[in-house]
């Protein structure tokens, strides 16, 4: 580690300054993301117990370790909330710390955050909730939120700065691509067979950072484009007009050779990425068009295991080849739906976990170095 580093990270005694709960009910991860601030932070960040229960009237009750210590102090709360009890728990820690224990700063450690995809209205009447969500955290008490590979950083900033509330944003990506090299790269025998794809416009920025930190190609194609007939399809698209629009939207984040060619798929080890897998229909939709194309190995990555009922069989399948060969999925939150028996969401293997832990562990050190530096 740099000097500078160490004077903005290690300078401080974060023992007695900052103080970190976990209550996401994702316990190891919880753990891992302390170990890795502990690391990198090079001191004994404290990791403290936010336990439940319940009064005899039925009504919950919760309790936090050493309470009487954060008056002052930087509390950072982990939570991945999935459900409306989790959801209401993670508030009510936020507005303890802050309005009761009376911390110094509360920062909402939020790896998965409930509602990241629904940012604007979808249809008449609809409400879109991640504005609600972003203004009850802030209401609550946090001063900072940061959370992990958002569905849209424009629109979770452009709330984050209407409230009031300071948004910081972990991107998994060097994680995903440090686990392709050291795992899988040999066996597509090297960079040369890789192709990052993405599947839309809107979400091109994660396989562009993929593509350059693997150090690949990537092909940036519309959705309706990759299943539309292909003679048709090629005399109404402009490919100049279209990587236009892509170098206007991320130009100084395009480091690496682009194009929306099909062609360069074929006999190729071909990599989509997501921020999340839910029913994982049109994933292994565009899994199996891939290896019509041609593509010789296909990989898929999502950040956020989101899981709904069903989705084990859209990838893993009884008969015929499956979609993608390898599966690679964050561990932002457990798989499934609060209340879920987890034994439904496993696959036997199926899937690789990549802990984002190490990451976003990262975030929250240099996050508390700034908060710290002011303070």
């Amino acid at each position: 580690m740099h000097e500078e580093d160490k004077q903005k990270k290690g300078a401080f005694p974060i023992k007695h300054l900052v103080k970190v709960y976990g209550i996401s009910g994702n316990h190891e991860f919880d753990l891992d993301v302390v170990k890795g601030m502990r690391l990198l932070g090079e001191c004994d960040v404290p990791f403290c117990h936010s336990g439940g229960g319940g009064y005899n009237d039925v009504e919950p009750a919760f309790e936090m370790e050493d309470s009487e210590e954060i008056a002052g102090k930087t509390v950072v709360i982990i939570g991945s909330p999935t459900g409306f009890k989790g959801e209401a728990h993670f508030l009510q820690r936020v507005g303890a710390a802050k309005q009761i224990f009376k911390a110094k700063t509360v920062i909402a450690a939020m790896p998965f955050m409930r509602y990241r995809r629904q940012e604007r209205e979808a249809k008449p009447g609809e409400i879109p909730r991640l504005p609600l969500y972003i203004n009850q955290i802030k209401a609550a008490g946090a001063d900072i939120l940061v959370t992990c590979d958002p569905h849209s950083l424009k629109w979770t900033q452009h709330y984050c700065d209407q409230s009031g509330l300071q948004l910081r944003v972990c991107d998994p990506v060097g994680v995903y691509a440090q686990k392709i090299i050291t795992d899988f790269m040999p066996s597509f025998d090297g960079p040369d067979n890789v192709v990052v794809l993405s599947p839309d416009l809107g979400g091109s920025i994660r396989a562009i950072k993929l593509a350059e930190a693997l150090r690949v190609p990537v092909v940036i194609i519309q959705k309706k484009r990759l299943f539309s007939d292909t003679v048709s399809s090629e005399e109404t698209f402009d490919q100049t007009e279209f990587l236009q629009k892509v170098r206007e939207k991320y130009g100084k984040e395009i480091k690496v050779p682009i194009s929306c060619d099909l062609k360069q798929l074929e006999n190729k080890c071909v990599i989509i990425i997501d921020d999340e897998v839910s029913t994982a229909g049109t994933a292994a939709t565009i899994g199996k068009r891939i290896l019509e194309i041609g593509a010789r190995e296909t990989m898929f990555i999502a950040t956020h295991p989101v899981c709904a009922p069903g989705w084990q069989k859209k990838l893993f399948l009884r008969n015929g080849p499956n979609p993608f060969k390898v599966v690679l999925l964050g561990n932002t939150r457990k798989r499934g739906y609060e209340g879920d028996d987890r034994y439904e969401e496993t696959t036997g293997g199926g899937v690789v976990t990549v802990s984002i832990a190490p990451a976003f562990a990262a975030t929250l050190i240099d996050t508390l170095g700034d908060v710290l530096t002011v303070a």
